[in-house]
């Protein structure tokens, strides 16, 4: 978990993989000196939403799939940055935020779901987000008293 002042990010670990998905999204973006200035404008809005801001939907650019029940939104929002790096996550609150994984749009491609390089992580984020809801429904995942963060047992998987 990544804790601000004001909003607390969260991010997830398929059952078989070595690290986290927001790991793997970092570890893959730095390892291009081409992506060095586009990822730190989007963890710097990562950082503001965080300590000034809360997350707010106006600050995620709205990719989500709501024909495949999903609701991934991306990091950054183009009011931020022109970035064709994104970043995919689930906003449950102003407060909390699960990042996801993701890379660098394909330029000319408009649709997420139709570029080559981002597609599977947004296909995958989209299937992560109605885990999370389905989570919540089976009470594997819950709020804490102030509603700023979320219980569970981080032993217990949640099933895909």
């Amino acid at each position: 978990m990544y804790d601000f002042a004001l909003v607390k990010y969260y991010t997830v670990q398929l059952t078989g993989r070595p690290r986290t998905e927001f790991a793997d999204f970092l570890d893959r973006m730095r390892s291009d000196p081409h992506n060095s200035r586009d990822l730190g404008e989007l963890m710097a809005q990562i950082q503001q939403m965080g300590h000034k801001y809360e997350a707010h939907l106006r600050y995620f650019r709205d990719e989500r799939d709501l024909a495949h029940r999903g609701d991934a939104m991306a990091i950054p929002t183009q009011a931020f940055s022109r970035s064709r790096m994104r970043l995919y996550c689930q906003v449950l609150s102003p407060k909390v935020v699960v990042l996801f994984n993701g890379d660098v749009k394909t330029k000319g491609i408009n649709a997420a779901q139709d570029c080559p390089k981002v597609s599977p992580h947004f296909a995958l984020a989209n299937r992560l987000t109605v885990a999370i809801h389905q989570a919540f429904v089976e009470e594997q995942l819950g709020w804490n008293s102030a509603c700023d963060a979320l219980t569970f047992d981080p032993n217990t998987p949640i099933p895909l």
